[in-house]
């Protein structure tokens, strides 16, 4: 079974190629109909393979972002890929990756602390307007009540776009 499983998240995200130094995709229908398939397999032995893809493809610039993706439409509650998705949120550089991560942050950790006081803090602090949007729009699904949760989203409604708005 894991080597099926590893099988199957190699054809979804590809490899880091050592003799060409470069990260290698395989076919798009391949990828697609991998990933498609990932929810319908044991999701803890999907998860930590999706999160060293995700590793692997940060630190060489390869397919973060369809990695990200699929582990925020696997993971609901899973405390490893809550705790990658906060990694990379704080470390990446790829915006996409980073857009990606607050999306999945939001599918997958309702009601979690430390995803909360992520997704805030990207809010106050990005520079990116699209990903400070991304936060925003999860952020307002995942604790809506959230005494904190509702004057950042008016701070970012405020900020974002129009540069400001009287209140």
């Amino acid at each position: 079974t894991n080597e099926i499983v590893k099988q199957i998240v190699k054809w979804g995200f590809g490899y880091f190629n050592l003799y060409k130094n470069s990260w290698q995709a395989f076919l798009k229908p391949i990828a697609e109909g991998a990933r498609a398939i990932m929810p319908e397999m044991d999701i803890p032995l999907v998860v930590p393979l999706v999160i060293e893809v995700i590793q692997r493809c940060d630190a060489t610039g390869g397919c973060g972002s369809d990695a990200v993706y699929t582990l925020g439409q696997i993971a609901k509650g899973n405390r490893e890929a809550i705790a990658a998705l906060i990694n990379l949120i704080h470390t990446s550089e790829d915006e996409l990756v980073c857009w990606r991560a607050a999306e999945g942050l939001g599918e997958i950790a309702p009601d979690n602390p430390e995803a909360i006081t992520t997704l805030i803090n990207l809010i106050r602090t990005e520079s990116s307007e699209l990903i400070r949007f991304q936060a925003a729009e999860r952020l307002g699904k995942i604790d809506p009540g959230n005494s904190e949760v509702i004057p950042t989203l008016i701070e970012a409604i405020c900020t974002i776009e129009d540069g400001g708005c009287a209140l």
